[in-house]
């Protein structure tokens, strides 16, 4: 039976290194430098020493100028300084290629990388700011550019939080056969982590009857790494000839999928030439294409010939011209043969844009360069397509021999040390008391010298010469040096399930304090504000929400407004943005003084001092006494009438009904400005009910 889906694990958002990446350093003060000649604006890069390390070092440190002012309302406007690095963190990330024949899971490290920006602000060569950003992840990833446009870094959040997919465009219920190589890989980009990772199977024999099993299990996987899993026939021990097709998916310790479940169909259908391609795919992983067309391989050879002057006596067979040089270039055509689906005939967009091939053989890996560099790759007209590729091997084939597969050379013996020690976390990113080696150095066990070349790679689970997490002494499970601080945070939905007369009200989020951990300062925080995130949602307001009776006679508050404040409740349709504005800064257009509010206009007021900026709208609002305030109110097609009480009582101090004529004639069409606290002096501490129906 297949698993089913762990919805109590949340995604986090991942920048894509093949999309672009820009951060933005704010303004220095006009007001504290109205000259701006001298100021200097620098990006310093700081990543880990080696993936998988918690040890950052500096990567890079990108200088930057300021973007011209710009003019709004008369007055001179700063962006501050733009830094694109989306190139650089890229060049630092490499594919890695699954090995010959590889079996069960395996971990990449060298894909994904976090990474911690450092903003440095100088004026004439003296420091005016250093703000040290908290700790974001980039992959060696993109997406097509319209759809970056519209999902940007919330792809792997988002999307992955809802469809759980591997990393692959490939469509599902792919056929193979009995010697397919085919892989799957899935970012861990997921919290909290799960102790082991499983590769699981359900085959469905021909028979009708099924079986479920267990292939592989990894212990150890660290958080934004990805898994990589051999789900080929020979890699799953599949009984080609008695099986229709298999699923695989994977899960946890405790039997819960974090996947998607893929399908995988046993071509039994004889093939008279068949040839599987991998090659990288723009996920930076390896996708399988198997191709069942017509396939042929031509030889070219260069020749460099040179002629020597012939001796008066040489005999019949004495050659004048020799080649001096040689080189054999042989290319593979072949044929996707006849397929369906306009899907698939898209997705070999995948094999031209990709930058790495490899043809599958009985010797190994055969690295190829694909030569065809246009396909039609859109086609209105129903039926079969096919499409064929011409590749290049990138070995020259300067000799010939044909000799089968060859056994294993004797070497001299090596083994693997471990270097450094990386903390192992717990699911929570706290400390579980064990280290490993964050990576290893390849040595003679002879004489204990490095191999040369040196050869250093990734420990990490999966590798044949992984070695292991141990107990360390003096650490404390459950530790962290970071632990995240508190949350207690009302969420930006209102309850809808709440009895007649009665208004829901937002839930409020809680996650305790050092409930997650982090290795450096501001990753803990990470973890903590994705889970409220995936705790912020209508489901979790319509269980947690308040429910308080309508209208102003029962508006109260366990806890009243502090002096010199009043609190609004606002009370409106489902989908109606009408809501309040004022403050000093708003009233008079200065960015620099205080704005109040909940319009989508008061946006560049929020998170500014003395304001108070409630954008998502919550059922209730706190603004300061003695500061002018309008209200706009929207609609369109009906009346409606705004009502505002104050401290209760059955007669609103302001009652207006608006007609459709009103609104459609409005200066700014649906929406009619009106002043409900004209000659009003709201008091402190103030209960204010605005109610529009």
């Amino acid at each position: 039976m297949i698993d089913f889906l762990d919805a109590d694990i949340t995604f986090r958002a991942l920048q894509l290194t093949r999309n672009r990446i820009e951060h933005n350093i704010p303004p220095a003060s006009p007001e504290d430098f109205p000259n701006r000649a001298g100021l200097k604006y620098y990006l310093e890069i700081r990543t880990p020493d080696f993936p998988g390390s918690s040890i950052y070092d500096t990567f890079l440190t990108l200088p930057g100028r300021e973007r011209p002012a710009i003019l709004m309302n008369g007055q001179p406007s700063y962006e501050g300084a733009y830094f694109p690095f989306h190139t650089e963190i890229d060049s630092m990330l490499a594919r890695k290629k699954p090995s010959f024949a590889q079996k069960g899971l395996f971990v990449i490290s060298s894909l994904t990388t976090p990474y911690i920006l450092k903003e440095y602000v100088e004026n004439e060569d003296n420091e005016v700011s250093t703000v040290t950003k908290t700790p974001e992840w980039a992959i060696k990833a993109g997406l097509l550019e319209e759809d970056f446009q519209t999902w940007g870094t919330r792809f792997f959040s988002d999307y992955q939080q809802k469809n759980r997919k591997f990393l692959t465009w490939q469509s599902d219920r792919g056929v193979v056969c009995d010697t397919s190589e085919n892989y799957l890989f899935f970012l861990m980009n997921c919290s909290p982590m799960p102790d082991q990772v499983k590769l699981k199977v359900q085959i469905n024999f021909s028979d009708g009857h099924t079986q479920t099993r267990t292939i592989d299990t990894l212990v150890g996987v660290q958080y934004c790494q990805i898994v990589g899993a051999a789900v080929g026939p020979v890699a799953l021990d599949i009984p080609v000839d008695e099986v229709d097709d298999y699923q695989v998916w994977l899960s946890t310790n405790h039997d819960r999928r974090i996947s998607e479940v893929r399908t995988f169909r046993l071509d039994h259908q004889y093939r008279s030439q068949v040839k599987c391609l991998l090659f990288s795919n723009s996920f930076h992983v390896f996708d399988t294409i198997r191709l069942v067309g017509k396939s042929s391989e031509q030889l070219k050879v260069t020749r460099s010939l040179a002629s020597r002057e012939r001796p008066q006596s040489a005999p019949i067979d004495y050659s004048e011209m020799y080649v001096i040089e040689k080189t054999g270039e042989r290319q593979l055509i072949i044929s996707t043969g006849y397929f369906e689906g306009v899907d698939k005939l898209r997705y070999l967009d995948e094999l031209l844009l990709a930058e790495e091939w490899y043809l599958v053989t009985q010797k190994g890996h055969q690295p190829l360069e694909l030569v065809t560099n246009a396909i039609l790759d859109i086609e209105e007209s129903p039926g079969l397509f096919a499409r064929s590729f011409t590749f290049r091997y990138t070995s020259d084939q300067n000799n010939y021999s044909s000799l089968p597969v060859a056994p294993e050379a004797p070497e001299r013996e090596t083994y693997w040390r471990g270097v450094g020690s990386q903390q192992i976390l717990g699911p929570t990113g706290l400390r579980t008391g064990k280290v490993r080696p964050v990576k290893l150095e390849k040595r003679y066990r002879d004489d204990d010298t490095l191999v040369v070349p040196t050869i250093v790679k990734a420990n990490v689970p999966g590798d044949p010469d992984y070695i292991a997490a141990v107990e360390m002494p003096g650490i404390v499970p459950g530790t962290s040096p970071y632990p995240s601080k508190a949350i207690n945070r009302t969420g930006s939905y209102v309850r809808k399930n709440c009895s007649v007369g009665q208004v829901g009200g937002p839930a409020q989020i809680i996650i305790p304090a050092g409930t997650y951990g982090g290795e450096n300062e501001g990753e803990s925080d990470a973890l903590a504000e994705a889970r409220f995130t995936a705790l912020d949602t209508q489901a979790t307001a319509d269980q947690l929400g308040s429910c308080v009776m309508g209208g102003p006679q029962y508006y109260m508050l366990t806890v009243p407004p502090s002096a010199g404040f009043w609190n609004l409740r606002l009370v409106r349709p489902k989908g109606n943005d009408s809501g309040i504005a004022g403050g000093e800064g708003f009233m008079t257009g200065n960015l620099n003084q205080p704005g109040h509010g909940n319009r989508w206009y008061m946006a560049d007021w929020a998170g500014k001092p003395g304001s108070y900026v409630y954008l998502n709208s919550p059922l209730d609002m706190l603004f300061p006494i003695g500061t002018p305030y309008r209200f706009d109110v929207s609609g369109w097609n009906s009346p409606l009438t705004i009502r505002v009480f104050v401290n209760g009582g059955a007669n609103p101090v302001f009652s207006r009904t608006i007609t459709p004529t009103e609104f459609q004639s409005a200066s700014t069409a649906s929406i009619v400005r009106v002043d409900p606290f004209a000659g009003l002096t709201i008091p402190s501490q103030a209960l204010v009910y605005i109610d529009i129906s």
